[in-house]
């Protein structure tokens, strides 16, 4: 569950600092270790960077391990793609897939743990019939490197040739309203109705907001009862925590989040906090 407006600042200090790499889905390696860059990091450097990268024949997702420092990283998200946004392994920016296509599976922050997906749990990835050939891992950094600075932070993605009986995929809620200031507690709420036939089972809830989230939470309303998908502090480390309740959700069900906030220092309007 992702909750926006962040820090507007924020966001435009983290626009110079933010790397994308593109894996294509060929040859056969596991683990997978998605490294974002080992060479230096000064803006005027970039644009002379390859990198070359090994990727993998189609195989199934079940684990994400992270190996980045909230120090350094603000956050990780990593994409899926029938193409990626642009024809080269290396870019800054935030374009990601080619047409919009984008897929999230899985993200970090605040030093979050590694992800294990439930036994019988898994991302498809690569195969005929999936609409991911390519995956882009975009770094946002929390500060502007100074000097001849290497990185190596990055995702070990492992995978099985196993066919799972679940499918996994990430549902984001996001919220685009501006934070007013002043408030101990400003409350941004978030709604749709779910359209589809086949049901959707919860099995994690992860939350994100930057400086000024103080709570985010999820539910759905079924027969006309509201139940808690999840509730998490977005100032802890930003990770799915599982959902120990058997859920599901239903064509025409209502799904909601709330996302609160603490703008009681701040002077004028947040876009993002």
């Amino acid at each position: 569950m992702l909750c926006l407006p962040v820090d507007w600042n924020i966001l435009a200090m983290n626009e110079v600092e933010q790397m994308n790499l593109a894996l294509i889905l060929l040859s056969l390696s596991l683990p997978v270790t998605i490294n974002a860059l080992s060479v230096p990091r000064h803006p005027q450097q970039v644009r002379q960077v390859t990198i070359q990268v090994n990727g993998y024949t189609p195989e199934i997702a079940i684990r994400f391990e992270p190996f980045a420092n909230a120090d350094r990283v603000h956050h990780i998200l990593l994409y899926g793609c029938a193409y990626p946004a642009l024809p080269k392994p290396f870019w800054k920016g935030f374009n990601i897939c080619r047409y919009f296509g984008s897929h999230i599976l899985y993200a970090w922050a605040r030093n979050a743990p590694d992800f294990h997906l439930p036994k019988d749990v898994a991302f498809s990835v690569g195969h005929d019939y999936d609409s991911i050939k390519y995956l882009v891992m975009q770094v946002h950094y929390a500060h502007p490197f100074v000097g001849k600075i290497l990185d190596y932070s990055g995702i070990t993605l492992h995978m099985i040739d196993e066919r799972p009986h679940h499918l996994a995929a990430v549902l984001l809620f996001v919220s685009g309203t501006s934070i007013q200031p002043g408030f101990s507690h400003f409350q941004t709420n978030i709604s749709c109705l779910y359209s589809g036939d086949t049901p959707i089972h919860p099995f994690a809830f992860r939350t994100h907001t930057h400086t000024m989230g103080r709570v985010v939470s999820a539910f759905y309303k079924h027969a006309d009862k509201w139940i808690m998908i999840g509730k998490r502090n977005p100032q802890w480390p930003q990770l799915f925590q599982p959902i120990e309740k058997n859920l599901t959700i239903l064509n025409d069900d209502l799904m909601a989040a709330i996302c609160v906030y603490d703008s009681s220092m701040k002077k004028s309007i947040v876009r993002m906090g």
